[in-house]
């Protein structure tokens, strides 16, 4: 009887270890869960325009290539600051614990443009996980470099 209670204390214990860490430790368990890692503090990543680019077209050919994929919530041209609101339906599937964005800070002077993606997964238990979605990011760097990035010389 002792041996039985000690095999079953045994399989409990490895049971919650097991099943209290995600697969591939930090990384999420639903939603964007092979491109969502764990970060406070998403990166962002530089741009520069092609040659000849004013501001204004800069500006508009970025804001029609992200107003396509996501609803926008903060435009503000003046200011070069473009965000958008938190969306549940970015990488192929739809739900309601994972969440992307994408801000966009533009640079007049240097004819630049810093970008970052951010997302968010819901962990019953836990609450919001804070990161970045390496899909979103790469998605996102193609679609902008191809519309007003500089072409490699």
């Amino acid at each position: 009887m002792r041996r039985l209670l000690l095999m079953l204390s045994v399989v409990l214990i490895i049971g919650t270890i097991v099943g209290c860490v995600p697969p591939g430790g930090r990384k999420a368990r639903s939603g964007g869960d092979e491109t969502f890692h764990v970060t406070m503090s998403p990166s962002w990543a530089s741009i520069e325009w092609k040659e000849g680019l004013d501001y204004d077209k800069a500006w508009r050919n970025v804001f029609e290539v992200i107003a396509r994929k996501f609803p926008l919530r903060t435009i503000d041209k003046e200011n070069g600051y473009l965000q958008t609101d938190w969306a549940s339906c970015y990488s192929g599937s739809c739900t309601e614990n994972y969440q992307t964005r994408v801000t966009v800070i533009f640079h007049r002077d240097s004819k630049k443009l810093d970008f970052r993606s951010e997302a968010q997964i819901y962990n019953p238990g836990i609450g919001w996980s804070i990161g970045t979605d390496t899909k979103l990011s790469e998605d996102m760097k193609t679609l902008i470099m191809g519309t007003i990035g500089r072409t490699a010389r």
